[in-house]
């Protein structure tokens, strides 16, 4: 196993390994945390945007004014679903007076409760295909495990193997 790692280590394929793992470590802390500067990422969980946007699809989010949401705008916003807070996606459907009615495309009714302004987080200015579904993984405890905890050791052993080796080389 040692000759195996130390083969592993020097080969092209660690160089590979090494950058793999650490791009899916920032881009679970990036996905961790939602958010650069002025935009939000949301995974949507739900087909009521589809063909739109379907579940597993990141949604780019960008705050706005209060009072530049068009009808036809797709915006996220914040309503609590079966008592829980949630970030649903939907589109303008029409605006009355101080506050919008929201549907999704997949929904043959608008949504019950009116929306208002400030529950909004901002418009969609960008949808990214499937990538959503990776998200939801590296979320998760088997995700980080996988992708962040087992590849750590594993870096770590062949890093100590290696120091290990030097030193019995140079004693």
């Amino acid at each position: 196993m040692n000759t195996f790692l130390s083969t592993f280590r020097s080969s092209v394929w660690y160089g590979l390994f090494i950058f793999l793992y650490l791009l899916s470590t920032s881009l679970s802390l990036f996905f961790s945390i939602g958010s650069i500067g002025r935009w939000q990422i949301y995974t949507n969980i739900s087909d009521s945007m589809s063909p739109t946007f379907k579940r597993g699809d990141l949604a780019v989010v960008e705050k706005y004014g209060m009072n530049t949401y068009q009808v036809g705008d797709i915006v996220s916003f914040y309503r609590k679903v079966n008592g829980s807070p949630a970030v649903i996606t939907h589109r303008i459907h029409a605006i009355g007076g101080n506050v919008y009615i929201t549907k999704g495309d997949n929904n043959a009714f608008a949504d019950r409760e009116v929306l208002l302004p400030r529950l909004i987080i901002g418009k969609v200015i960008m949808i990214v295909p499937y990538l959503g579904h990776w998200v939801i993984l590296l979320k998760s405890i088997a995700g980080r495990l996988i992708f962040i905890i087992f590849p750590m050791f594993l870096i770590i052993h062949t890093e100590f193997l290696q120091l290990d080796l030097y030193r019995r080389k140079n004693t």
